[in-house]
Order: structure tokens, then sequence, then C-alpha cells
């Protein structure tokens, strides 16, 4: 079977857990091959290939496609022709994409015709028209939804709006620019254009996403829905020895230890505030606060009893595993979160969990078994799980050690790819 992935970069949360997978695939004896964006160098082997374009972009668009270096932001000041609708853009909104490009980008493949074509987070990868249009209609289309923007007009979380259940417009986003027939409307349009007579089966990776693709209008003549959630090489990742974690980040033994990671611990939807305003209510004892991700460090003076450690981007897996078992308990406080791939790895370490009740993170934090929920945006209540993990190490412990299991038996790479060649084998029938 040949396999197609299209995806826009090769690092950051939903491009790690599409590499995760074509590299499983491959194990199996499927012809695996990772299209992604031109401007971005690859190490890897030969699998991994770069999307080429008809025709060099013009320079102000060139901007918009060569910004992916690890922050998934518009920059403060926009130059592009795109950027002129978002220049008063209210904040607390994460990025807004375009579907078109100035240039056409067909799907042309020089190493024969895949059975599936499979599509991640392509955000700004290739101009939807030309694109879909070189794809048959029969051909079978996966598209794994990692954020909301394939539902929407442009967004990528569209927070409490819910105009992607009819054609968008109005979007909150836009502010000096939204208007029935705004630029999210003429979005959505051109993606129902090129996507509507396609054989698309689409697959989310928490049970919250498929249901908001279930509703969205742009995926009503999808032909298939399920969820698949990311799988984690537990191999890799895993528990080490906790002392001599401790030890070798210099953390005192009696320490209770709070982790918190994320892309960009700056983004509001992360909800690193919240776990700061958290903190100001424990009863603490001598609490280390380990923060890794791009950004920061935040203002911490009014927590003077705290000790916060910035230990700015890790992408490696061995250290990040030092860190969740370092720790007492991982906290993932997003407002809005699609999966959290950050729970899964503190779970596959040991790690109890703590968090806000929404998006995918329930699939992951079950309380009373793997960790504890709170009300989204409701800190207090993520504080009085914070103290409740204080106070009962013994349960907390058991957490820990049932997260491991869980991620072993439910969220493998392993499970990951059968699933998706059960997938495959279904729709190429």
């Amino acid at each position: 079977m040949i396999v197609y992935h299209f995806s826009t970069l090769l690092e950051g949360g939903a491009a790690s857990a599409a590499r995760r997978l074509h590299d499983s695939l491959k194990n199996y004896g499927v012809v695996s091959r990772y299209y992604h964006s031109p401007w971005i160098r690859s190490n890897a082997d030969d699998s991994y290939l770069k999307f080429k374009y008809s025709t060099s972009p013009p320079g102000i668009y060139r901007k918009v496609l060569d910004r992916f270096n690890g922050e998934y932001r518009f920059r403060k000041r926009f130059k592009s022709h795109l950027d002129h609708f978002l220049l008063n853009k209210p904040p607390g909104y994460e990025a807004f994409s375009y579907s078109r490009l100035p240039v056409k980008t067909p799907a042309k493949f020089n190493r024969g015709k895949p059975d599936v074509l499979h599509l991640h987070w392509i955000a700004q990868l290739f101009d939807y028209p030309s694109f879909f249009a070189s794809c048959d209609n029969d051909l079978p289309i996966v598209w794994t939804l990692h954020d909301m923007n394939p539902l929407t007009g442009g967004c990528h979380y569209a927070c409490d709006c819910r105009n992607f259940l009819e054609e968008c417009g109005n979007c909150p986003q836009l502010n000096d620019h939204r208007s029935p027939s705004d630029l999210s409307h003429e979005n959505w349009k051109t993606k129902w254009s090129a996507i509507k007579d396609k054989t698309i089966h689409v697959v989310a990776d928490s049970y919250w996403l498929e249901r908001q693709a279930r509703e969205s209008s742009l995926f009503s003549q999808a032909k298939s829905f399920r969820t698949i959630h990311y799988g984690i090489d537990t191999g890799l990742v895993h528990s080490r020895n906790q002392t001599i974690c401790r030890a070798a980040l210099q953390i005192p033994e009696d320490a209770f230890v709070l982790c918190y990671g994320a892309s960009d611990v700056e983004n509001p939807r992360k909800g690193l505030q919240e776990l700061l305003l958290a903190l100001t209510h424990l009863q603490n004892l001598r609490i280390v606060v380990l923060v890794f991700g791009a950004g920061g460090p935040l203002a911490t003076n009014h927590l003077p009893n705290t000790d916060f450690r910035w230990l700015g981007q890790i992408g490696s897996p061995e250290i990040l595993s030092i860190l969740y078992s370092a720790s007492d308990v991982f906290v993932i406080p997003s407002l809005h979160e699609a999966f959290g791939q950050t729970a899964l790895e503190a779970m596959a370490c040991g790690c109890a969990v703590v968090g806000y009740s929404t998006g995918g993170v329930p699939d992951l934090v079950r309380p009373g078994t793997t960790g504890l929920l709170a009300d989204t945006g409701n800190s207090l209540q993520l504080a009085e799980k914070l103290q409740w993990m204080m106070e009962h190490a013994e349960e907390r412990n058991q957490m820990g050690s049932e997260g491991r299991r869980i991620a072993e038996q439910e969220f493998s790479t392993d499970l990951q790819a059968r699933k998706y060649l059960d997938l495959y084998k279904s729709v190429t029938q």
C-alpha cells in the first residue's frame, strides 16, 4: 500500500504525531512518504520530501509561508496582504490561515500515485483549489484533524464562536473587517468548493474534535468520521528514578514538584496564567514548578515561595522523561485543547495529571484514575485539585502508575498504526 502524508511542519505537536505515524507505518511494509513545506530543512531519511510549488511565490506571500520556526503565531506587525485583515485582531486568538496561495500547487507525484492521500496539519502548505482539483474525486483522502482549522473559514480554534456550523462570516478575529461576507466567509466558500466532491474520511485526535467535525458545515459531505488517538513510544518516553532525576535538576527531595509545558507558554489558550492564579490559592509548603516551551519567563513576583525553573524549548524525549519523572504532578490548564500530547507524555512517565476538563483532555485524564479535572477556567477549583494531590501521596502515585498502564495499552504507536492500517484498507476496498 502507498500512502502519502502532507504536513506543513516537521516539529511541534501535530507534526510529531504525524511523523510517528509515518515512521510506524513503514514497519508494517507500507510505502509511506511525508511531504512538508519547501521552506523547512530536513535531516530525515529520503521518505521525507519537500512539497514542490509550480513557481516561486512573490515576496509578500513568501513572508507568510516562511514563518515556520517553531512558533505558530503571526508576527506582531503584519506586512502581507492577508495580515491586513488581522491588524487589530483581539487578544487571545491564535493563527488565522488562508486557504489560497498566489501560486498553483497541484498534487504532482514523481513516484507513482498513492492508494491513500493522508492530510495532517496543512495550514499554508498548498493552495486549496489547485491542489484538490488535481486529485481524482474517488481518491481516498484521510484527513487527520489536529485542531479546528479544516472546519473553519480560517481560525485554528473557534473558542466560543460557532459560525463554522454554517458558512462562517462575522469572524471575531477579523475585528475591523468583520461582516457576514468577510474573509472567513470567502475562505469557507473556497474550501467548500475545493473539497465538496472529494472522498474524504475524517479522523480526529479526540472525541471532542470528532464531535466538532460532525457538526461542521465544511465536512457535511465527508464519507466517515472516527477518533484515533495519538500514539506514543512508551519505550522511549518512560519513568526514571525520581530521586536521581531531582538530584540532576538540583531539586530538594522534600519539594512538591509541578511540571507544565507547551509549545508556547505565553499562548493564553495554554493556560499558564491559569496555573499562576491557581498557585496563589495553594497552602503551599515548598513548591517547585518546571516550565518548558517557547516564551517566558513570566512575572511571578506574587509567588515568592514558589521556585520556577524556566527551561525553554526541549525536543529530547529523554530530557522530557527526566522532567516528568522528577515531578509529582503534571498540570495541563489549557482553556481549549484538541488532545493534550504533553499529558500523555507525563502519563507514560508515571506522573499523575491535573487539568481542565476541556477538549480532548478528558480522553486522557480520567478523574480518580490517571489524575483530576477541574471545570474549565475555574482556577480556584484547579488549586483545590492540586492541594488534594499534595495531601494524598499514595493515591497520587497510584494514579501515576495507572496512567503508565493506560499509555501502554491504549496509546501506543503500534496501536495507532494498526488502527490507521485498518482504515486505509476499508477505504480502498
